[in-house]
């Protein structure tokens, strides 16, 4: 009789949140992933976060989180003189910040959750075997509490796996999400990320033979992993 270590209801699906310190390469990995299952038929579709450049290609001003249906919004804005003293003008709005960047809640709450959340509907109702992704699972978003909630449902659903990079320092708010017994989590590093994106195409196309071993060898291969 099998035994999956992973609960019953997400068997057959692959929950993987890859870490690394910045600019190691997790949303370059992410989006090579994304690539290849694409090319192999399986649906995907998610959030992406990718740098804002100054009009001549060399600063970055900002990041922007991009949908796979092709819409985009600016979720950080570097902070500079200008913007600060916008911001003060009006004492209703509460200013988040990360590093020197601004973070646009209204874009996490507004834009990123609801997409997210359609999708993960969407793949329920469709019973299909897709792939959510989130690039990221970051300090920005930690500020959006229906942020951190739609992703624990989306890594509790029963009928998508999931591909998601989160921050690597051991924030309070992380802790649970890194600690559920049915994630894989992978740190990236310099030596293994030209080599990851094919591993993790194969464990998300075969992940039904994964689960058809018993618990002790289960055991093993997330360990070896």
């Amino acid at each position: 009789m099998i035994n999956p270590i992973f609960p019953t209801s997400l068997s057959k699906t692959m929950k993987i949140l890859i870490t690394a310190p910045p600019t190691t390469g997790k949303s370059t990995l992410i989006r090579h992933v994304v690539e290849l299952l694409k090319a192999s038929g399986k649906l995907c579709q998610g959030v992406l976060s990718s740098e804002k450049l100054d009009a001549s290609g060399t600063s970055r001003i900002g990041f922007i989180a991009q949908l796979s249906d092709g819409r985009s919004e600016d979720f950080m804005i570097k902070q500079t003189e200008s913007s600060e003293s916008d911001s003060n003008a009006n004492t209703n709005t509460s200013i988040v910040r990360v590093g020197s960047y601004h973070v646009q809640l209204n874009v996490i709450n507004d834009f990123v959750v609801p997409s997210l959340k359609h999708i993960c509907d969407e793949g329920n109702s469709a019973e299909g075997s897709g792939l959510i992704y989130i690039d990221e699972i970051g300090r920005a978003q930690a500020y959006s509490s229906q942020f951190l909630a739609t992703v624990d449902d989306i890594l509790h659903d029963s009928s998508q796996s999931v591909l998601a990079s989160i921050v690597s320092d051991d924030e309070v708010w992380s802790r649970s999400f890194k600690g559920y017994d049915f994630v894989w989590l992978v740190e990236v590093t310099v030596d293994n990320r030209c080599f990851l994106p094919r591993i993790l195409e194969a464990m998300y196309i075969n992940s039904h033979i994964f689960y058809l071993l018993p618990e002790s060898s289960q055991q093993l291969v997330k360990t070896i992993f």
